[in-house]
């Protein structure tokens, strides 16, 4: 469990910027943490490796074409 709440901390780090909106903020956050869920459910237990799929993930979900160095 550990490793999925840094996951999610670290994940949400990178892109929170995005969003100043209260509301938008706790949806994307929300939707970010269904992501990392998704991703740990093949038992994974790297917060380095459930981040970057999280977010990877995140980005399919919402048709964002920006790569992750430009997050």
């Amino acid at each position: 469990m550990k490793a999925v709440n840094q996951a999610l901390d670290n994940a949400w780090a990178t892109i929170a910027y995005k969003y100043v909106d209260d509301a938008k903020a706790a949806e994307a956050r929300l939707k970010l943490a269904e992501c990392v869920l998704a991703v740990t459910r093949d038992g994974s237990h790297d917060a380095d490796q459930i981040e970057r799929l999280a977010l990877m993930m995140f980005q399919i979900s919402n048709g964002d074409t920006t790569s992750k160095s430009d997050l």
